[in-house]
């Protein structure tokens, strides 16, 4: 019974007012998903959030009553398999999100397929879908000018895609084990990574030269974000 509270729990969203620490917390509860929620983020104007979950569904929520604006499976490209969503992320100018996800198929017929992909906020038609990983694709990020998107997963390595085609820009090489979080600086000059070999990694986000190792944590890292000014990592 408790594992089973856990996870319809988890299948909630819930939002929060920041300035009632003093006093209960007012919220709103969106239902709709129906296993764990995996990932969430807001559009740069804080009018649609979006969700993502392993119950392969992607959803877009208006901020301001609740509302379920639109769902879509995380579809591959053939539409014959549904994935998994591992993250969620807007575009700076807020028309696109991009996924991260796994699928796996038990049985002699393993199969992982199209982990990273681009929809479009207004209809949830896909953009574009790419074979990023050869299993799990964790961490995912938007440049701020939005003309690259990062992903790192299971494969220990960081691909940059262009996003108005879907092309491989590069690959980034440095890790030892899977990339849990990618970010950029706010004025898109470093791109950062975290994973489980237990560290963080800074990198010309231009020339994807690797510039410096963090190497303070003695366990996996599994989250990294700059200050709006960039000028302080935070890491977990």
């Amino acid at each position: 019974m408790k594992t089973k509270t856990t996870l319809m729990l988890l299948s909630f969203l819930t939002l929060f007012s920041v300035n009632a620490f003093a006093q209960d917390f007012p919220y709103v509860s969106l239902g709709g998903h129906t296993d764990v929620v995996s990932s969430v983020a807001f559009s740069a104007d804080g009018q649609v959030l979006a969700s993502g979950s392993y119950d392969h569904t992607i959803r877009l929520w208006e901020v301001s009553t609740g509302n379920n604006l639109r769902w879509f499976y995380n579809r591959s490209s053939s539409n014959e398999y549904n994935n998994e969503v591992y993250g969620i992320v807007f575009s700076p100018d807020g028309q696109t999100v991009a996924s991260s996800g796994h699928y796996y198929r038990g049985g002699n017929q393993q199969r992982h397929v199209r982990t990273l992909q681009l929809w479009e906020v207004s209809t949830g038609d896909p953009v574009w879908a790419r074979d990023a990983d050869s299993r799990w694709t964790h961490g995912i990020a938007f440049s701020p000018d939005g003309n690259t998107l990062a992903s790192g997963g299971t494969d220990h390595t960081i691909k940059l895609w262009e996003v108005s085609t879907g092309n491989r820009l590069r690959i980034l090489t440095g890790h030892t084990d899977t990339i849990r979080s990618v970010v950029f600086s706010p004025d898109g000059q470093l791109l950062v990574s975290a994973g489980r070999d237990n560290t963080i990694r800074l990198w010309d986000a231009n020339a994807g030269r690797h510039l410096h190792i963090l190497t303070e944590h003695t366990n996996w890292v599994n989250g990294v974000s700059f200050s709006p000014d960039g000028k302080i990592l935070a890491s977990g």
